[in-house]
């Protein structure tokens, strides 16, 4: 299992490479794991993320293929708070 955390007060961009075959994301909120899309160099995985400010990720990791790429795009998700302001009934 690899954690990373970003302590920065912005989002991070972020290429990771693990020695590993294959990884999934680990969601420690509700303890399922879910495809992660990385490719295969050499001896590592290599993932390309952004990490929010203040966020973490976690993967677990295997030495061989048990997890496959998520190879479908992501729908992009837009932050919804900014969009409840003024009077509410």
């Amino acid at each position: 299992m690899y954690y990373f955390v970003n302590t920065f007060s912005d989002k991070e961009d972020a290429v990771i490479r693990i020695p590993a075959k294959s990884v999934c994301e680990f969601d420690y909120l509700t303890g399922e794991t879910k495809p992660v899309k990385f490719t295969v160099d050499g001896e590592y995985v290599v993932i390309e993320t952004t990490i929010e400010k203040m966020g973490s990720v976690a993967y677990f990791a295997k030495q061989d293929d048990t997890y496959k790429s998520d190879d479908e795009p992501k729908a992009v998700l837009t932050n919804i708070n900014d969009k409840l302001y003024g009077d509410w009934d």
